[in-house]
């Protein structure tokens, strides 16, 4: 299941976070990668608040923002997801060729 909070500020969108519930021993919320998109620390702020009273409120074990590209004030962080940024050829099979034999 999934759910998301939206800031507007005057009908302009300020940031976004997306989650997605986990069930099982350790039932949490995660974010797909890129996780809380704000313009400001007060919008993140914010935007965190009420998923910090879900996680209180349900008895969930965390919340987790997967592969933030900025660390906000108050989140812990840790570095066990990254995303890689590939440049891509002109063309599909020039970018074959960019990619070494064991990676093919």
């Amino acid at each position: 299941m999934a759910e998301h909070w939206l800031a507007e500020e005057d009908g302009a969108i300020r940031g976004v976070l997306p989650l997605f519930r986990k069930g099982g021993r350790s039932p949490n919320l995660f974010s797909a990668p890129g996780g809380l998109l704000a313009e400001d620390d007060a919008t993140a702020a914010a935007l965190l608040e009420p998923v910090r009273e879900i996680v209180r409120r349900e008895r969930l074990a965390y919340a987790e923002l997967r592969d933030q590209k900025r660390a906000w004030p108050g989140l812990g962080t840790v570095d066990e997801h990254v995303t890689l940024v590939l440049d891509l050829a002109g063309d599909p099979e020039a970018q074959w060729q960019a990619f070494g034999s064991k990676l093919r």
